[in-house]
């Protein structure tokens, strides 16, 4: 998985570094660590050098690229994107306080929204990522989500718990959905075959053949509230939405429950981004 790794001199960039370790180690094919400083200064570019190679060592992997770009970081970013075919881009938030970070308008949203490829928005260190929560919307953009994932799970070391989390809204229900269904588990549902169990028997098989083993779950009530409900006290390391691309944009555009959650989830977030031909 080409990855490009972004380090600014945050309080994030240790845990970038952490989640970037796992990822990368195991990869064949060679990434990116970059740094974006405003102006070409020989103190600031010998400095953002020094850093990247302490770094490279630190990660121990010689595929991995050095890059110092002077100038906008959200103008640097989104042309090393674009010109590197990557995979995913790893970042800490760029804005303070957090519920400004994906504002609209903002730098980081800009970048988020602008990239061509998925992004792991770090939040927190992670020594190891052990426990994963995916959360399946049922959209059509679902099967690059699950994909994207199985391949994240082969990569990372260790014995990685992921949970499929799917949530039932009375509000989003169709007119075809009994009132029992919006307070079974999951089991209940794939037992009665119903389409969101389903939905979660097809997840399962998917991922299990990738090698992925995982836990099913239903949670009832407002999407963001039990994302938000089931990531805390699920204690996850990565929460993992999938992104969707509105029909007749080219552009990537975060909708309005995806960015609640990026906004509000207090853990590292990954935001998979479909691919498509639109």
């Amino acid at each position: 998985m080409r990855t490009l790794i972004i380090i600014n001199n945050s309080p994030h960039d240790e845990g970038v570094l952490q989640y970037s370790a796992q990822i990368i180690a195991k990869s064949n094919v060679e990434s990116t660590i970059m740094m974006v400083i405003p102006k070409k200064q020989g103190e600031a570019l010998q400095n953002a050098e020094i850093i990247l190679a302490e770094i490279q060592d630190r990660l121990g992997t010689n595929k991995l690229l050095k890059k110092v770009r002077i100038g906008n970081s959200v103008k640097e970013i989104l042309k090393e994107t674009k010109s590197g075919e990557y995979e995913l881009l790893i970042l800490g938030c760029l804005s303070s306080p957090r519920s400004d970070c994906l504002s609209p308008g903002s730098n980081f949203s800009q970048i988020v929204e602008g990239v061509p490829c998925s992004t792991l928005i770090v939040r927190e260190k992670a020594p190891k990522v052990k426990r994963l929560l995916l959360c399946d919307s049922g959209s059509e953009f679902a099967q690059s989500t699950r994909d994207f994932t199985a391949r994240l799970a082969n990569l990372i070391e260790g014995e990685e718990q992921i949970t499929i989390l799917h949530v039932m809204s009375q509000i989003s229900a169709g007119p075809g959905i009994q009132g029992e269904q919006l307070r079974s588990n999951a089991d209940e549902l794939i037992n009665a075959h119903t389409p969101e169990g389903e939905l979660l028997e097809r997840d399962i098989e998917e991922l299990k053949q990738a090698g992925v083993h995982t836990d099913p779950k239903i949670r009832h009530g407002l999407v963001v509230d039990e994302i938000l409900e089931e990531a805390r006290k699920g204690e996850y390391d990565l929460v993992v939405i999938g992104a969707q691309i509105p029909v007749g944009w080219r552009k990537f555009l975060l909708d309005n429950i995806a960015r609640k959650i990026v906004t509000q989830i207090d853990r590292s977030i990954l935001i998979v981004k479909p691919k498509t031909d639109l």
